[in-house]
């Protein structure tokens, strides 16, 4: 039916009888978008019946347009990919999302990640980025310190990746004020990109780690990481399991270059 059908794929409920509704789907995809930072959407929503003699027959469709492409110069970069061989993680990461949804910080940090993929301004959809990373302080004080202090500790394994999350999370501050309140160069605009795809790369860390160790409010999450140095999150909560559902963005998050 489309042109582009190598990029779509069908979603069809294991058991027919009871089927999962529409807002399930959608909850799925803002779920799959955290675990693989990439744009996938519900494009067409079928309904059917099922008769034995004529088999399964579409009834009525409906199509979404809430994809917003023009953000992108190049939209084919990010489709959405997915390594196969973390196929289980994936699938593991969706029952623990699902199952710990209704923790406040953690709800707000998934919305403003999931508004920055419907809005059809690149800015727009960076400072969304933004404000979820942002759900890591509780409340106004030294938050650029305590904002990048707390991305480090909590998304790294190890003392010299803390670093690099560090330095990586000050640069990415000072550019999202630069854009927000100074006003941009030319120069400046340039490297867009590059802070763009990392503030995805460290906002889906950050809210996986959040849901890992469940931790029942943000005062409390901060707190233990303020107790902890870098390369020490298995101490934030006990019973802590890492699960790596995408190693390259997971990665990313450590190795990623914004000099």
């Amino acid at each position: 039916m489309y042109i582009d059908y190598e990029h779509r794929s069908l979603l069809w409920p294991s058991d027919k009888n009871d089927p999962p509704s529409e807002s399930d789907f959608q909850e799925v995809i803002n779920i799959l978008r955290v675990l693989h930072p990439s744009e996938v959407y519900i494009h067409n929503v079928f309904q059917t019946q099922y008769d034995k003699s004529f088999g399964t027959q579409i009834t009525a469709w409906s199509q979404s347009e809430s994809y917003a492409w023009h953000k992108y110069d190049h939209p084919e970069k990010h489709f959405f990919i997915y390594p196969e061989d973390n196929f289980s993680e994936t699938n593991e990461l969706l029952k623990i999302f699902i199952q710990y949804k209704d923790i406040n910080y953690i709800s707000n940090a998934i919305k403003y990640y999931s508004d920055s993929f419907y809005v059809n301004s690149p800015e727009m959809s960076f400072i969304c980025l933004c404000i979820c990373l942002e759900t890591i302080v509780p409340g106004r004080e030294q938050l650029s310190f305590r904002f990048r202090r707390n991305l480090a500790v909590l998304c790294s394994g190890s003392e010299e990746n803390g670093k690099k999350i560090f330095e990586n999370a000050k640069l990415l501050y000072t550019y999202r004020s630069a854009l927000v309140h100074s006003g941009m160069s030319k120069k400046d605009y340039e490297k867009f990109d590059l802070f763009f795809k990392y503030a995805q790369f460290l906002s889906s860390r950050m809210i996986i780690e959040m849901v890992l160790h469940n931790v029942p409010s943000i005062e409390k999450l901060d707190k233990k990481i303020t107790e902890l140095g870098f390369g020490s999150k298995q101490k934030i909560s006990e019973n802590y399991k890492e699960i790596i559902s995408n190693i390259i963005s997971w990665l990313e998050v450590s190795e990623y270059k914004l000099k």
